[in-house]
């Protein structure tokens, strides 16, 4: 299924795995905080990785891995703590004052750990790619100037894709936490 739902995220389907695709389009548009440059800057370099057969070949893995990590990482920092958070916020007072004291902890955690990525993943490659900046900034700029190889672009993620993974499975793990606590809430009514 996860594949499916890979494969569905830019295509126009219908049937059965249409609502996959239009999930896995939501998780990572939630990524990018449904950020219009943030999501086209993102498409300008992964185009730039596939844009030929050969580098379709070569890169497909990694390009799927990547959109399933950030889809996970979407899925458990807002939908699975915030979304459940938001729609729970009027029965809270149901969990014991420890649960509620790790809640608060644990989310405080969360953000510190989203905070993480953001300084040694995100801001980084703005750093290192103006052209990010320029998207930004100016949303009716160009695609991707040709200056900027498949292969400068592997490299440097190199150096950034360990603190990448590693943000990404500590927010999964402080919020698959939070959400057992969550799970603990008993309805009113």
């Amino acid at each position: 299924m996860e594949m499916n739902s890979y494969m569905a995220i830019g295509s126009n389907i219908r049937g059965a795995n249409a609502e996959a695709g239009r999930a896995a389009r939501r998780e990572v548009y939630l990524t990018f905080g449904y950020n219009y440059r943030f999501i086209r800057a993102f498409g300008e370099f992964a185009k730039k990785l596939v844009e030929t057969p050969a580098l379709l070949t070569k890169n497909k893995v990694k390009l799927k891995d990547f959109l399933i990590k950030i889809r996970k990482y979407a899925k458990a920092y807002y939908l699975d703590v915030y979304d459940t958070l938001k729609k729970n916020l009027s029965n809270l007072e149901s969990l014991s004052a420890k649960d509620v004291k790790s809640l608060s902890t644990k989310l405080g955690a969360l953000k510190i750990a989203k905070s993480t990525l953001v300084s040694n993943v995100v801001q980084p490659l703005k750093n290192k790619y103006p052209i990010i900046e320029k998207y930004l900034v100016n949303p009716l700029s160009s695609s991707m100037p040709v200056n900027i190889t498949v292969d400068e672009i592997e490299t440097y993620w190199k150096t950034l894709s360990g603190k990448f993974n590693s943000s990404c499975d500590e927010i999964i793990r402080i919020s698959g936490e939070i959400k057992e606590i969550l799970g603990r809430i008993r309805i009113k009514g």
